[in-house]
């Protein structure tokens, strides 16, 4: 072999060496990477499942959160029917009371709203076409000292009680009035009877 085969041959050994040595590094380098970018997508899936699992938990949550608010809702709405049907249902009841007792109830409302002074008392149609025997002068005793109350002939739109009269100025007594007025203190009487 010549001296130039041989300085041929030692620069493509040299060569091959150094291309070996190249693709070695470039394959531990390329596996380096490759590791890295595994560890890495390892490291985004579990940020990604972490933040998933949090966001389902917290999607439960919510979710029951509403649910039990809807719940309580529905229990208060049924809650709420339930007072207004009981006192209507009082209210009708009261309206339906026999002569005696119901007129007895008028007497006392008499006494709690009537005024010392003269009046006029207005019943409706239904209440004058059934006032007892004597009614006018139970209703004198009613009256407060130096008051008087003179029975309407002429029947007012209401369901039931009076409206009492004093020089125009008016004051509605009727069963519903009574009731509508003292509402709230009856649905709280009524909370409390039911659910207390």
């Amino acid at each position: 072999m010549s001296g130039l085969d041989k300085i041929k041959e030692a620069i493509k050994a040299e060569s091959d060496a150094n291309v070996s040595r190249t693709i070695s590094e470039a394959e531990k380098k390329a596996a380096e990477i490759r590791a890295e970018i595994l560890a890495e997508a390892d490291r985004e899936v579990s940020r990604i499942q972490s933040s998933a699992q949090a966001q389902v938990s917290d999607s439960k949550d919510r979710t029951a959160s509403a649910v039990d608010l809807e719940k309580k809702r529905a229990v208060l709405s049924a809650k709420q029917e339930i007072i207004a049907e009981t006192i209507d249902a009082a209210r009708d009841k009261l309206l339906s009371y026999p002569d005696d007792k119901y007129f007895d109830g008028i007497l006392a409302l008499v006494k709690k709203n009537a005024r010392a002074q003269a009046g006029e008392i207005a019943f409706s149609s239904k209440d004058l076409g059934r006032l007892p025997s004597g009614f006018e002068s139970k209703l004198s005793s009613a009256v407060p000292a130096g008051g008087s109350l003179k029975i309407s002939k002429e029947a007012v739109d209401i369901d039931g009680g009076f409206i009492l009269s004093y020089g125009g100025a008016l004051e509605n007594c009727s069963i519903s009035a009574l009731f509508e007025d003292n509402r709230e203190e009856l649905c709280d009487k009524v909370r409390k009877l039911l659910f207390d």
